[in-house]
């Protein structure tokens, strides 16, 4: 979008900046910084074929400009898998928005939602399958990437997106570029080219 930007902006109890967007009327103004070197990687994402987002929470914020960019470019037949660990059903962000684009994607965007507060949670009342997603409990975790995610090769390219906890296990700190060893996706056979930490 040219000359503006939309912001997602989960409201926390006792969140400083989420508390102070939110009690702003309609219409309010609001000063902005950008910041370079908070963008990982750019679209088009050159060499790149296939792409896993692995998303926790808000973490769908650049996940979803990439979907935009990745399903709403006129000629880009590229695959996606999207990853995207929430408590619950009700956590999930942008929910009918991403259904969306499933639904219209030819089988080009594969959803997985895991969701869950504990890594062996049960399945939630109802949690099941549908034609826009597939539903996992628990975390995001070694067995859910290996059995979704894009396997590791030079014209993958694998996004991860959360709380710190979650970089910790998966693929280290989100301000160093190399995978932390012993890391899930150092372990499944991913290098620090595969891999952007958002």
């Amino acid at each position: 979008m040219l000359g503006k930007f939309d912001l997602l902006i989960k409201r926390y109890d006792g969140g400083a900046v989420s508390q102070y967007l939110h009690a702003l009327p309609i219409g309010a103004e609001v000063s902005f910084k950008h910041i370079k070197f908070h963008i990982k990687a750019q679209y088009p994402f050159a060499g790149k074929t296939t792409f896993t987002l692995i998303a926790a929470g808000t973490g769908i914020a650049p996940m979803y400009q990439a979907l935009w960019k990745l399903m709403g470019t006129e000629g880009d037949n590229r695959k996606v898998t999207l990853i995207y660990g929430n408590k619950s059903p009700e956590d999930i962000l942008l929910k009918e928005e991403l259904d969306g684009w499933a639904s219209r994607s030819a089988g080009r965007l594969k959803i997985v939602h895991v969701v869950g507060n504990q890594p062996d949670d049960p399945a939630p009342p109802g949690w099941a399958d549908t034609p826009t997603y597939t539903a996992e409990t628990g975390w995001v975790d070694e067995a859910k990437l290996k059995k979704h995610a894009f396997p590791p090769a030079e014209d993958t390219l694998v996004f991860v997106c959360g709380l710190p906890g979650m970089y910790a296990a998966l693929c280290g700190p989100r301000n160093e570029k190399e995978l932390k060893d012993g890391s899930t996706l150092q372990k499944l056979g991913y290098t620090a080219d595969m891999v952007a930490k958002m």
